[in-house]
């Protein structure tokens, strides 16, 4: 296995994760939350190590699709998903004053917007690789 394609296997483990967290039976919201931005982050970092690009250390999800954008453009599509899902690498972690628990189906449509780029990650770089004028990386 490539190095990205680790990267994208983290990915999808912790989207795995953020699924099963808001099952009925658990309803862990924090971890839900938590999972699906480092779904979204791991996504931007395998796409820019797939470019021979490596990723700075850093959860800042805006930091890295900016990266991915001089790339392709077409990330910025997820700009807005980005803002959104950021703060969840930190915000969901600690039980301060400021944490607001939001409802479950905000949090159902955070796992969604990190599904929807994690399978648009996945599939630049499975037709990258099955393009015979591109090289994989």
């Amino acid at each position: 296995m490539q190095k990205h394609e680790v990267w994208l296997s983290f990915a999808k483990e912790d989207l795995n994760i953020a699924l099963v967290a808001m099952k009925p039976e658990y309803m862990m919201v924090r971890s839900a939350l938590y999972h699906a931005q480092q779904c979204f982050e791991k996504s931007l970092k395998a796409y820019l190590i797939f470019n021979n690009i490596m990723p700075p250390r850093t959860h800042d999800l805006t930091s890295l699709l900016r990266s991915c954008m001089q790339i392709n453009k077409d990330f910025e599509q997820y700009v807005a998903d980005a803002y959104e899902i950021n703060p969840f690498s930190v915000a969901t972690r600690y039980p301060d004053d400021a944490y607001v628990f939001p409802d479950t189906d905000y949090v159902h449509h955070i796992i969604a917007r990190a599904q929807s780029f994690f399978e648009f990650v996945n599939m630049l770089q499975r037709n990258k690789k099955e393009d015979p004028s591109t090289s994989s990386g």
